[in-house]
């Protein structure tokens, strides 16, 4: 009973987050990113093998984003700190601030996709 409190709880701060980056400069990506994360929740507690086996691949691609996006921009957030430490512009502060929001997203998202795929094996191997 309470994973499926916390489970509706992140799927409709997924769904938020989207709503929120309609307002960012590339929205497309990011809307896409956490609307496939809330739809995660949906799926979560399916019976249906071929819901299941869609369901799991998709945790599976998220967590790959995820790792992939966290890497690259762990490494442009460095680059862009070494620029501001330089003193170079003061609106790199805004973009390094965007870098690390945005690897913050995908950090959440990536830990839940992680705490979704243990929970499916788990539920299939008591099956």
């Amino acid at each position: 009973m309470w994973f499926r409190i916390v489970r509706t709880v992140m799927g409709l701060l997924f769904v938020l987050s989207a709503t929120f980056q309609i307002n960012d400069p590339d929205p497309v990506p990011w809307v896409g990113f956490y609307l496939l994360a809330g739809c995660t929740c949906l799926f979560d507690r399916t019976q249906n093998d071929i819901l299941l086996r869609f369901h799991v691949g998709l945790l599976l691609l998220l967590l790959a984003v995820a790792i992939s996006g966290v890497v690259v921009l762990a490494a442009d957030l460095g680059h862009s700190l070494d620029r501001l430490t330089s003193g170079i512009s003061v609106t790199m502060a805004t973009l390094a601030e965007e870098r690390g929001r945005e690897a913050g997203g995908l950090l959440i998202v990536g830990l839940w996709s992680l705490v979704l795929l243990i929970r499916s094996f788990h539920l299939r191997r008591l099956r």
